[in-house]
This record gives C-alpha cells, structure tokens and sequence, in this order.
C-alpha cells in the first residue's frame, strides 16, 4: 500500500426509482490515486506467486500515469505467465489528461486474455468490428484482431425501470456462445456496483468451474448484489451456489 498526500477519489450518487435514471458525478482529479507512477510499483514483486490480474477501463482513464501503471502491471503479468482479465468499459467523462483514449486502451487489450465487453466497446475498439454484427460475430472478430484474448464476456440488462432490471450472462469462448439464466431484480436496493460483482463472480467462476458454470455463477453475483447497499458485494459463495441452483425464495436462514 502506497499512501499520497492527497485525497481519495469520490463519487457522489442520487439514486434514482422507478421512472427516474441515478446519477453520478466522479470527482477523480488530483486524487492520490491519480498521481500514481510507474517507479512507484514493483510489479515483479508485487505479482509473484499470483494467479490472475483484473483491470478495468476506469484505470487508464484517471491519468496518465495510472494508465502507464496499467501497461506495466498487463506486460508484467504476461512476462511471469499469469491470467490477466480486463473489463473494458471505460466512462468518457474521466478522459481529461489528453492522450487517444483508444490508443492506450487498444494497447492494453493487446495483453489481455479474458475480456468483458459489450457490443458497443468492441466496435469502439476494434477495426473491423461492425455494430450490426451480433455478439457472436463481434466477439470472434475482436478474438481474430487482438489474438491473446481466449473469452469474451458480457451481460444483457434490461432496464423495466430504475427500481426494475433483468440481467443475463453470456461468455463466447471461441467454440460456444453459453447463456446463463436470466434473472428478474425487482425492487433493486443498490445498482452501484454490481458490474465490479460480475466481474468478480467471473474470475471466482472460471478458476474454479467450466465456462457454463462460470458464467452462471458470475450472473448470480450480479443479481445478489442489486440486493446488498453500497458499490460492494457482501455475499457468500453459498449464496450464489444457492442461486444458481434456482433458490430465490429469500426465506430467513435461521
């Protein structure tokens, strides 16, 4: 742990219902995280022993010394063999330091061998990508153009309302396109974070299961974590295994 002489990051949310979206406003700049360097981190040391790294699209986004960071900690990971996912999804609203948005993050995929990614980031991203491909098509294609990803893997949310929402997993491995079960979220206690839950549920799912499990246990995080206050989500693997095998009663466990 590095500590700075300068604020944590924050955000600030009205949480919306109903008929009325949520909002958030980032306030990022100046905070510690973002005067991170490169020659502050030993990634060698800092990875040995490890079996997976995640990044996220919000990283490079920051500034540019957390997205030089980033490229350090991917180039490292590959260096020493180990499993490097990314959730490629960035918010355009953090892109304030200058630099191609879409020239650090080509290059950071570049590294990468499991993604999360919708249809919109892949034809953001990629060359030959087309927005009227299906997931399918667009996730073999982006597999053909950055050649060390092995899975592509996204959630389909349909938003009822802000209180309302259904969401079902998808991963494309190369050889299938494997769905999980959709699962109907009504009334959600808290949105925030359950993207970060899918992402963790994912990793949790495929060191530990197939890739049709997997992506069932990553989905039934998700659909906890609209259940849990605050951006994490304080489930155990128990819950989601109860999930998944279609307990959604809700009855107290005394």
């Amino acid at each position: 742990m590095i500590y700075g002489d300068h604020h944590l990051g924050l955000y600030f949310l009205e949480k919306g219902a109903i008929h009325r979206s949520s909002e958030i406003v980032y306030q990022r700049a100046g905070s510690s995280f973002s005067m991170i360097q490169p020659d502050m981190i030993d990634w060698e040391k800092i990875l040995k022993g490890a079996d997976w790294f995640h990044w996220t699209g919000i990283t490079p986004a920051v500034s540019e010394g957390a997205a030089a960071c980033c490229a350090q900690a991917i180039k490292t990971a590959n260096k020493l063999g180990i499993t490097v996912s990314g959730d490629i999804h960035s918010r355009s609203s953090l892109w304030n330091y200058g630099n191609d948005p879409r020239e650090i993050m080509r290059s950071l995929i570049n590294g990468t061998d499991v993604v999360i990614a919708g249809q919109y980031d892949m034809d953001k991203y990629a060359e030959g990508n087309s927005s009227e491909m299906d997931f399918k098509e667009q996730a073999t294609q982006f597999m053909k153009e950055f050649g060390r990803i092995k899975k592509v893997i996204d959630k389909d949310r349909t938003s009822v309302s802000g209180s309302h929402n259904k969401i079902k997993g998808k991963i494309w491995n190369g050889k299938q396109l494997l769905e999980s079960a959709e699962y109907d979220i009504t009334p959600i206690v808290d949105r925030v974070g359950t993207g970060d839950a899918f992402a963790a549920g994912l990793i949790y799912g495929l060191m530990h299961y197939k890739d049709e499990v997997a992506i069932q246990f990553a989905t039934a995080a998700c659909a906890l974590k609209h259940s849990v206050e605050g951006d994490a989500n304080m489930v155990s693997q128990q819950a989601v295994v109860k999930l998944m095998q279609g307990d959604n009663s809700g009855k107290i466990q005394r």
